[in-house]
């Protein structure tokens, strides 16, 4: 039997296969009755705080069993989860707090120093927290454990996840139950293989990530175990491996190159994987001949966004073998459900071949951004979800990015924004101008770069000028390089061309690493 709904994932397996492990983690297990005890303590809790649909709760942490309980807790409650960055700098972590107003903030203890002096929530329960007022573990396990069972609906908001914006503001993407168990549906499907309840799926991908959230809905909906690692640490993943039958593994292109390059991987037993997805960036050619060699198992990239739960189009482990290395630069086809087209400035749609903006359409798409009507409805028209991307579809079918129209760089698997990170640039007194630019990395796909034009009387040098991005961005959307230059090139009206700054380090071909 399949789960209905967020809030059935943990209701049927823990009634199908009660003693099963949902979870490891630090090699704590979670069987599934637990699970649903624990998210039906954790709804009755929330409850009792606020009953009124959409209530938000914040999560802030790294990956844990915590993550996954709030989750189906909130969806028991009819609330909605905010998973935090915790990645970003206080400034952001603040502004995401106002924006959203959760009325609880779960936090772990490491998080303290960064929420410390921020106008947050009303209330603040820490994990395995040494006050006991504010204790998570004691308030989840003082709550009743009855399911309040309460019918939700398909357009209930499950979780509100932040993504830069080009505005230099942040933006929260609202997913409803009907987005997660739309995308939940591509397994039923087929698409992704075949999953059941003996997989163990390693899950390395952070949760703040819908990639990571995805991950282990995959597990709760066909009754698997997710094996959730805190992080991508390189010891940590060789041990997970070394220690648990791994069947199936999520990674971005940067983590699986760096743990393939570990002389200890060398030494591992695969025999147990089935199945490898990747995304975030292509992979080249080499590096799939490597994993594949390593790995012995079926391939899948899946190609998505936040707004569309991150499912769009499929490159299948048939179109990995079919020997057109050209492929490998594909994003595949669209997945069941989704329809994809590519269109002009004007929505008109073009034809196979001609390039122009990926537009998607499917029950998998966003209900829009939380409080910014203006931006949803610039998203999202009769319909159809603009992704600010720039691609083709060949003849036969399959989706090729080339650019994007919203500057996006994407490195190692983190969206950055040109702008956010210029506007906390241009708060330095050395700085006159600024562009920030995506350029070419062997490693992380793309490396953020700024090109300063340095304010008159004014000293300024590369070291300082990082020193100052750390104070005020998340460390991968500080430059990992600056070009000091007299001027940068701009249109009649003042706007500056950046893809005549992007010129000199990508040339005129393809502009995504």
């Amino acid at each position: 039997m399949r789960a209905a709904s967020v809030a059935d994932l943990s209701r049927v397996q823990a009634r199908e296969h009660p003693g099963a492990i949902a979870i490891i983690c630090q090699e704590r297990k979670t069987s599934y009755v637990d699970l649903d005890a624990r998210a039906s303590q954790i709804a009755n809790g929330l409850l009792g705080l606020a009953a009124q649909p959409g209530t938000r709760v914040a999560y802030l942490g790294k990956n844990s069993a915590t993550f996954f309980e709030l989750l189906l807790g909130a969806a028991k409650a009819r609330w909605a989860l905010v998973p935090l960055n915790w990645r970003l700098a206080p400034p952001e972590i603040e502004f995401v707090l106002k924006d959203v107003a959760p009325s609880l903030l779960v936090v772990e203890p490491d998080f303290l120093p960064v929420i410390a002096g921020i106008d947050g929530p009303p209330r603040v329960l820490v994990v395995e927290g040494w006050d006991e007022a504010a204790d998570f573990d004691l308030w989840r396990d003082g709550q009743s454990s009855a399911d309040p069972l309460i019918a939700g609906a398909p357009n209930d908001v499950a979780v509100v996840m932040y993504t830069s914006g080009t505005t230099g503001l942040p933006k929260g993407v609202q997913l409803s139950v009907g987005n997660l168990m739309a995308h939940l549906s591509f397994i039923d499907s087929g698409a992704f293989g075949s999953w059941n309840e003996g997989d163990v799926q390693l899950i390395c991908l952070p949760v703040f990530h819908i990639g990571g959230i995805d991950s282990g809905l995959w597990s709760f909906y066909t009754g698997g175990t997710v094996l959730l690692l805190r992080d991508a640490a390189m010891p940590t993943l060789i041990a997970a491996f070394r220690d648990h039958p791994v069947s199936v593994a999520g990674f971005v292109p940067t983590i699986m190159n760096s743990f393939l390059d570990q002389p200890e991987t060398a030494a591992l037993d695969f025999s147990t994987m089935k199945l490898v997805s990747y995304g975030g960036s292509p992979i080249s050619v080499e590096l799939m001949e490597r994993a594949r060699a390593t790995f012995g198992c079926r391939f899948q990239q899946l190609f998505g966004m936040t707004e569309a739960t991150g499912g769009v189009a499929l490159l299948s482990d048939e179109d990995h073998l079919s020997g057109d290395r050209n492929l490998l630069r594909s994003c595949g086809k669209p997945l069941p459900t989704i329809e994809l087209r590519i269109v002009d400035s004007d929505g008109c749609e073009q034809p196979r071949g001609m390039a122009g903006e990926i537009v998607v359409r499917g029950p998998v798409v966003t209900l829009g951004y939380w409080q910014r009507a203006e931006q949803t409805a610039e998203a999202l028209r009769d319909g159809w979800y603009h992704t600010g991307d720039v691609g083709t579809v060949d003849a036969n079918g399959y989706l090729f990015i080339h650019d994007r129209i919203k500057d996006m760089i994407v490195t190692g698997g983190e969206n950055v924004y040109p702008t956010e990170v210029e506007n906390a640039l241009i708060l330095h007194e050395g700085v006159s101008e600024v562009a920030v630019i995506g350029v070419p990395d062997a490693k992380w796909g793309e490396a953020v770069k700024a090109l300063v034009v340095p304010a008159e009387r004014q000293v300024v040098d590369e070291a300082s000028l990082m020193a100052f991005a750390r104070t005020r961005l998340a460390g991968f959307k500080c430059p990992k390089s600056i070009d000091f230059v007299r001027s940068l090139p701009r249109n009649a009206s003042g706007k500056i061309l950046r893809r005549e700054v992007r010129k000199p380090y990508w040339g005129e071909g393809r502009q995504v690493g």
